[in-house]
């Protein structure tokens, strides 16, 4: 691969391809005519000597241009793993063929970091640290008693990106008051500012109801965007997602109904999964980056 690189910063640059190899088919790969520039290190990182590798999964389109990002696995660093998202977001690849013809297709792109050198073995940074795995983990249940919340929440390393999990809303725990039913939620947040896609379940109704609202708080009160009302037993299992991007627009999604989109004024520092008055169960978490200037939902 002849992409030229800063030096100092990258270690490792590793491509592979997702896809089935079949005659007619062909995988996307760097484009290595030397467009394609590896990210500096980060000055934020060198304070503590960071080191770790970020595992990308990256669709192409039939342009060369990326499409989208997932975070497959973390460097165990924020900063690296934004460097390395905003860094492939720009690069050029050769796009995938089939019978000839260009197609999106899906690649994997490992990027390693390590601090510069320091000049003698006696300031030479200590061993990399173990990457931390993926920003969540394939499934985990939050649990969490009437009045009570908890939440797992993680940097969110880009400025344009989609959250999106399977959700199934388990053990509601005491009585039901339609003051504070049992909730689940999908948030996007920035200190105080926040946007979440909230689930709540209505015990006291018959059948018990299980309805999605797409929230905006504001000054303590709570603006509902859009609501998703469904009327289904406890425990239905639904896939939802917050999308956003650099433009300040959010649109939540429930199964095939999505939200017309938000605009807010900032740009989200942390995602997660919160639950309060009861248990609930997210399956197969996923993070996914996308360019600035991509559409405002993701199809």
């Amino acid at each position: 691969m002849r992409a030229r690189f800063e030096t100092g910063a990258l270690i490792v640059c590793a491509a592979f391809s997702m896809a089935t190899a079949e005659a007619a088919e062909t995988p996307p790969h760097i484009d290595a005519s030397g467009v394609n520039m590896q990210p500096a290190y980060p000055a934020s990182a060198a304070k503590t000597n960071e080191q770790g590798a970020a595992v990308l999964d990256v669709a192409v389109g039939g342009d060369g241009k990326v499409e989208r990002i997932r975070l497959r696995q973390t460097s165990g660093f924020n900063d690296l793993d934004s460097a390395a998202i905003a860094a492939v977001m720009g690069w050029k690849f050769v796009p995938a063929t089939r019978d000839g013809k260009n197609v999106t297709g899906a690649t994997t792109i490992a990027l390693g970091f390590q601090p510069p050198a320091q000049g003698d073995a006696a300031s030479a940074p200590a061993a990399a640290p173990k990457p931390a795995g993926d920003l969540f983990p394939p499934s985990f249940e939050i649990e969490a008693p009437r009045d009570k919340f908890d939440k797992r929440m993680k940097p969110a390393p880009c400025r344009s990106g989609r959250i999106v999990a399977t959700l199934e809303f388990r053990k509601p725990q005491g009585p039901a008051v339609d003051e504070q039913p049992p909730r689940a939620w999908l948030t996007v947040e920035n200190g105080d500012d926040k946007v979440y896609l909230d689930m709540q379940s209505w015990l006291n109704v018959i059948p018990p109801t299980e309805f999605f609202a797409l929230v905006i708080p504001r000054k303590g009160d709570t603006d509902i965007v859009e609501r998703f009302s469904y009327a289904r037993p406890l425990g239905t299992i639904e896939t939802l997602s917050i999308a956003w991007n650099a433009r300040g627009l959010v649109t939540g999604r429930v199964a095939s109904m999505e939200s017309h989109g938000v605009r807010m004024t900032w740009v989200p520092s942390e995602v997660g999964f919160a639950v309060s008055g009861g248990a609930a169960r997210f399956d197969n978490p996923q993070l996914i980056c996308m360019p600035d200037d991509a559409p405002d939902t993701d199809e």
